[in-house]
């Protein structure tokens, strides 16, 4: 097709132009458009883990992971208890050894979204146990 100066080749794998200029190429009758949707097939629904475990840290071997450290308002928890079959528990205690908050864990992996309003800034340590094993323990940093 070609509008004046503008020649459009359909068959070409061209850069996309931006959506205002093919808006108003569309609305001017200038060119015919249709906006690709890509839709997964059947294969794609299915889990992207390989037996339903998100991938931690392999390297480090770390089984536990916060999100976003330092935090504010919420805290993110991604835990793997391993090969555990025992229910676990994510520990929360400040700088002094006094628990903060005690979560039980129901799930071998899994990820857990927690409240931090009512606790006040400053640091924290996080513990994660399966049955009455220490798993891991990482520094948390608490911001107001």
């Amino acid at each position: 097709m070609k509008y004046g100066f503008l020649q459009i080749n359909t068959d070409l794998q061209l850069p996309r132009v931006s959506a205002l200029a093919t808006g108003l190429l569309v609305k001017g009758g200038h060119i015919d458009f249709t906006e690709r949707i890509a839709v997964p097939g059947t294969q794609k629904a299915a889990r992207a883990y390989p037996n339903n475990r998100p991938p931690f840290d392999h390297e480090t071997g770390s089984q536990l992971q916060l999100k976003p450290n330092p935090a504010k308002n919420y805290l993110v928890i991604e835990y793997d208890l391993g090969e555990e079959k025992a229910q676990g528990i994510i520990l929360i205690r400040d700088n002094k050894g006094a628990s903060v908050k005690n979560l039980g864990l129901h799930k071998q992996v899994d990820e857990i979204t927690v409240d931090l309003a009512d606790i006040p800034a400053g640091m924290y340590i996080v513990s994660l146990y399966a049955g009455n094993k220490h798993i891991e323990s990482k520094k948390l940093s608490l911001v107001k």
